[in-house]
Order: structure tokens, then sequence, then C-alpha cells
């Protein structure tokens, strides 16, 4: 069977066509009646916002918790199925990385810092574009891309992959329902349900990371060489990032993912040594120490701050972190499933560690 055919087979009728006519009526309502469809969008956004930013908060520090008690707990012990593992520590950490935030951090990380640097958070009260200003940009960027947005990633994969592995439940998102309905029941209308809510989920997802990355490849085209795309050009990026996504999931993890992750990897590191020996090295150095020194020590006031002297929901927590923390929560699903299927042999601790 070819590797086209595979990835037909897998798939669910009932699951892939209801997310897929979701998805459509919402792009033919952007489509048709684009100011209304986002004002109502918008606002469900901005309630959503204003009630639940606490709680949003509060769940992925809860994530990172978690984690921590597995790592250095018993549970860390247990494994995921009983073969041993199917790929080596480089490669399983390269598509864990890359599956996870390797588009996002690479594109928009960097940005990030500098948009920190000219508008400092609300939580500290220093001058912007000052040298005070410069290892807070670096501390909350660290911040937003690293152990919070992981660690929603990872306890979606160990929970997924627990059940599919040790239960032999079938490889999607409904597979933590296994406890409640049974690894032979979550075929049903429930697991469906579900399975149908976190394709949906994804969506939202993929098209928030794709729309980032076109835009601010597009923007730099346009910086550096005066190259102007247009509407025109940024579908045609968008469309050629979402050809080479589809073909690696094709093609599979070991003839597609596994290779472009290893690539992606090799290219991260080039980058970064590039950026060490070119860039002020001693700068760099000491710059990125005091930001990793104060996102270690101020890790729990970042995480739960709520920003409540601002009573409006369109705030700067929440149009950063809650919306950080948002964002991987819509990815989860999918990364969850990535994580579960690479995963398999590994122990819970060196998943949650890795």
């Amino acid at each position: 069977m070819s590797a086209v055919d595979e990835f037909f087979d897998e798939i669910e009728p009932v699951i892939f066509g209801v997310g897929a006519l979701i998805t459509l009526l919402f792009v033919v309502a952007f489509a048709l009646a684009p100011e209304v469809a986002y004002e109502q969008v918008d606002g469900l956004r901005l309630w959503i916002l204003a009630q639940f930013n606490w709680f949003f908060l509060i769940v992925m520090l809860g994530f990172v918790l978690f984690l921590a008690f597995v790592i250095f707990g018993p549970w860390g012990r247990l494994r995921l199925g009983d073969e041993d593992p199917e790929y080596s520590y480089l490669s399983y950490f390269a598509m864990m990385y890359s599956a996870g935030l390797a588009a996002g951090i690479v594109f928009w990380g960097p940005a990030e810092a500098l948009f920190h640097y000219s508008t400092v958070p609300p939580l500290y009260d220093v001058p912007a574009e000052s040298a005070a200003a410069m290892p807070i940009a670096m501390q909350y960027s660290i911040f937003h891309w690293s152990l919070t947005q992981w660690s929603c990633f990872t306890v979606m994969g160990l929970a997924i992959g627990y059940f599919v592995h040790n239960y032999g439940a079938p490889l999607r998102v409904s597979a933590v329902l296994t406890p409640i309905l049974g690894a032979d029941n979550v075929d049903g209308a429930v697991g469906k349900t579900v399975d149908i809510l976190a394709v949906f989920a994804t969506i939202g997802g993929v098209a928030t990371s794709l729309g980032f990355i076109g835009s601010q490849f597009i923007t730099g085209l346009d910086f550096q060489w005066g190259i102007e795309l247009g509407d025109v050009g940024t579908i045609l990026v968008i469309t050629g990032m979402t050809v080479i996504f589809t073909v690696s999931l094709v093609l599979g993890v070991d003839r597609g993912i596994r290779r472009l992750s290893n690539f992606n990897m090799a290219l991260f590191f080039l980058l970064m040594i590039a950026t060490l020996i070119f860039g002020p090295t001693i700068r760099i150095l000491e710059l990125g120490t005091q930001a990793v020194g104060g996102f270690v020590g101020e890790f729990f006031q970042m995480s739960l701050y709520t920003q409540t002297a601002e009573a409006s929901a369109d705030k700067w927590v929440n149009n950063w972190t809650v919306f950080y923390w948002l964002w991987p929560l819509a990815w989860s699903p999918f990364a969850g499933l990535f994580i579960a299927r690479v995963s398999r042999g590994r122990s819970v601790r060196e998943v949650a560690f890795a």
C-alpha cells in the first residue's frame, strides 16, 4: 500500500466530513460577509477573554506543575506500550520540537522581543526602549515560547499515548475517554463528537500559525528586497506552506516528518551558531543569562498575572499571554496525536522531559 493509500485509509469519514463541513461554513461566512462575521467572532473572543482569562492562566500553569510531578514522581516510570522506542533520541527530540514550537518561535519569537522592548509589559514599570527593558523583553519572549506552551502539547500527548499504546484505543483525541467509555466504545457518538471538536480546534490553530508565518514572510520580502506580493501572493505563499505540510503528513512519519524535522534542527543550530559567531557574542550571552534568570525567578508571577488594574477585555495580558495559551490549546489535539504516535515505547518521564 502506498503512502497516499495509507493516508486516506486512516481517515474516518464522519469525523472528517463533519469537521470539513463546519470549517467550510466558517469560510463561506467570512467570504460572503467578512465584516459581520468578524464582528461576531471578535465579540465572542472578547467575552471569553473578559470572563475566563484567569481560568486559562491557571489551567496552563497546572499543565506545567503536572509535568513536574510526572518527571520527579512515580508515574514517570510508566511506559507507553511494551515495544522498544521507534526513533533515536536525536530524531525524537527533533520531531517533538518541530511539531510543537519550531515554526512559531523561529518566525515570531525574535519579533516579539522587539515588541516588548518598545512597549514594555505592564507587569514591569521600566521605560520603553531602555537598557532595563531589554532583559524583560527577552524574559517575556522566553516565557511565552517555552515550558508552558510545550506542557500543553505534552500533557495531551501523554493522555492519548498512554491509552492508545497500553489499552489499544484508536489513535484519536477521543482516546482520553478510555477510562470512562472503555477502549472498545470510544468510537461511538461521544467519541466522534470529541474528535470533531478536536478537528475544528486544530484547524483554528493551524490557520493562526499559517496566517502569522505567511504575513511575516511576505512583509520580510517587502522590507528586505522590496518585493510586493499583494493578496494573491499571500494566498500563494500560504497555499505553498499548506502543500508542504500536507505532503509531509501523507508521506508519513518515517519518510516525511522525521526527515523534515532533522533538517529543521540542523538549520536551527546553524542559525544559532551563526548568530553567536557573527553577532555581539558576549552581549547576547549576558542578556540571555539575565533573561533566563528573570524567567525562572518570576515564572509564577508572570503565569498568574491578570492585569486587574485594567478592566477592558482588550488589555495587554489577554492580547499576549492569554492569546499565546489559547493558541497551543487549539493546536494541542494535533500535536498531542503526533506526540502519542512517535512516543511508543518511551517512558512517561522521557516524554515529559523532552
